[in-house]
């Protein structure tokens, strides 16, 4: 059963067999705690991670490419990025001004 940001997504498609055994060993090494930082005080998350986030290149699944989150810090990324691709792919259309037809 899918459930939540997974609900129509082929992302889970593209995760490989071991996922969950990787997912795993990822949070544990972050000793299950977020490992987002604050960019304005430097300090680390104290929120309890418990979602496993590619750092860089979203097909590339080694461990130096994983980070623990907590699903505030993952739900930001994710809607962040989302946003970037948005507006990548936004095709302006000009509308014109009923005064200046």
């Amino acid at each position: 059963m899918i459930r939540g940001g997974w609900r129509g997504s082929t992302r889970l498609q593209t995760l490989p067999r071991n996922w969950r055994a990787i997912r795993q060993q990822v949070l544990a090494r972050a000793g299950y705690q977020c490992q987002h930082v604050r960019y304005d005080t430097g300090k680390r998350c104290t929120s309890r991670a418990n979602q496993c986030d590619h750092i860089g290149e979203r097909n590339n699944h080694a461990l130096d490419n994983l980070q623990a989150l907590c699903e505030y810090h993952h739900l930001r990324k994710s809607s962040s990025q989302g946003g970037r691709a948005n507006a990548r792919n936004h095709v302006a259309d000009p509308v014109k001004h009923a005064g200046l037809l």
